[in-house]
């Protein structure tokens, strides 16, 4: 599902996850949400501001669903629109999501726009770097433990897919291709200011254990 105004744009993939996010857990008195590791920050802001938690899973909505049976979420998704409704199935349901969508307008009582625009939106960049697939295994090995050589205030990593660090200023993910002989990162920065210094940073993380392999 991908949600569109009545100016014919597609709102933000990452802003609709997230809005609704807070909304079911504001719904259900607190919860779970799951999520994969590549979603933006603004679902943990929607999420923990409702007073619930969220669980990041791999990349791949089978991943979501199964860490959703597993700690009972009241909601879980990903952002290119696979979200799953638990208290009608547990499945990816694009036309289930659209009809709930429309329910949660209509409680609040806001149009698509109000509703997505209350979560926060952050300056988001991508990058790839060349990497023979022989080394990807070695290449994220080196970087989970070399992490901190090139990003300093990391509170947080997780290697559930790739590495993903976690910093005060945003995140950064560090993640093989698994179809093409590239490592990609992905940034997102409280302002556009932290999402550059935070990518030049992982981009050397990462060019600095790639010329330690070859």
């Amino acid at each position: 599902m991908m949600p569109v105004g009545p100016n014919g744009a597609m709102v933000s993939p990452d802003r609709a996850l997230a809005a609704y996010a807070g909304y079911a857990v504001e719904r259900s008195g607190g919860g779970v949400v799951v999520t994969h590791v590549g979603a933006s920050m603004s679902v943990d802001d929607m999420v923990e501001a409702a007073g619930g938690r969220v669980v990041r899973t791999p990349v791949g909505d089978a991943f979501v669903t199964e860490a959703m049976m597993e700690h009972g979420a009241v909601f879980g998704g990903e952002p290119v629109g696979a979200w799953v409704i638990p208290e009608v199935h547990m499945c990816p349901d694009g036309v289930l999501s659209a009809l709930k969508l429309l329910e949660a307008l209509g409680e609040t009582e806001t149009t698509l726009e109000e509703f997505v625009g209350r979560a926060p939106t952050y300056p988001l960049g991508r990058a790839k770097l060349e990497c023979p697939n022989a080394l990807k295994g070695k290449a994220m090995a080196a970087i989970s433990k070399r992490y901190a050589d090139s990003v300093k205030g990391v509170r947080e990593v997780s290697t559930v897919d790739g590495v993903r660090l976690e910093l005060e200023s945003g995140w950064a993910l560090i993640r093989p291709s698994g179809t093409e002989p590239l490592i990609r990162v992905t940034v997102e920065g409280r302002s556009r200011e932290d999402m550059e210094a935070l990518m030049e940073r992982a981009k050397g993380l990462v060019k600095k254990v790639l010329g330690g392999l070859k």
